[in-house]
């Protein structure tokens, strides 16, 4: 029972690499396949796994590619557009459709003018005393400037 145990053929040091002679031997003697064949086995495993084979690092936005969209949840997000009366109207002109929601609201700018809370009157035309006033200022202007003498 006295000798190497036999799982200790898993377990190696790796201070042995530390000496270069060593480390050249050994990766010489375990036969590191070469580059372009380690190329095609990634090449095969991105065709196994549909992955893209990207050797060069390029940047081709694929991360972006393969992200879910975003359109679907922005549109779930907002309800659906709901048939209005005046969508109504618009679509049938010649047909009338009762609008409460139009009508409370004419109703409330009515309560609100009785009260004088309503928008204010349009000038319709201007008074006399207005006028007189424009007609003076127009004259001053129209003056001509004189040069005081010395």
């Amino acid at each position: 029972m006295h000798g190497p145990h036999p799982e200790d053929r898993f377990n190696f040091n790796p201070s042995i690499f530390h000496d270069p002679t060593i480390a050249k031997t050994v990766t010489m003697t375990l036969g590191l396949p070469p580059r372009e064949r380690l190329l095609k086995l990634a090449e095969l495993s991105c065709r196994i796994f549909s992955t893209t084979f990207n050797p060069t690092a390029a940047r081709t936005g694929n991360r972006i590619l393969r992200e879910r969209l975003k359109g679907p949840t922005f549109l779930d997000y907002y309800p659906r557009r709901v048939v209005k009366i005046q969508d109504l109207k618009r679509g049938l002109p010649n047909c009338h459709f009762p609008d409460e929601d139009e009508k409370k609201r004419l109703g409330d700018v009515l309560r609100k003018k009785l009260r004088g809370k309503g928008p204010p009157k349009k000038k319709k035309e201007m008074t006399d005393k207005a006028r007189k006033a424009k007609n003076i200022k127009a004259a001053k202007t129209e003056e001509p400037y004189v040069k005081a003498k010395l």
